[in-house]
């Protein structure tokens, strides 16, 4: 556990910090919560949506060809003097 401050009013500073924390953590929580309601789960709409009655895994894969210009090798990092 990580080191709390030893006396009250700095307990209490760290208490509502993360009261308010917890409260915007919950409130993200409702929010993705209601989006997922919203949208379609996964499983058999999305296997009636793909072209040709194929389901995912199966068929051709593509191979995917990145443009040359990505294919250029990085700029060295700078060296800062750190062992």
């Amino acid at each position: 556990m990580y080191d709390l401050p030893p006396d009250l009013p700095r307990l209490r500073t760290l208490e509502t910090y993360l009261a308010m924390l917890l409260a915007q953590v919950r409130q993200r929580i409702g929010d993705v919560e209601q989006q997922e309601r919203g949208k379609p789960r996964g499983g058999e709409q999305q296997r009636a949506e793909q072209p040709g009655g194929e389901q995912r895994g199966q068929g051709k894969r593509q191979p995917t060809e990145r443009p040359s210009e990505e294919r250029r090798p990085r700029p060295r990092t700078p060296d800062w003097g750190i062992t």
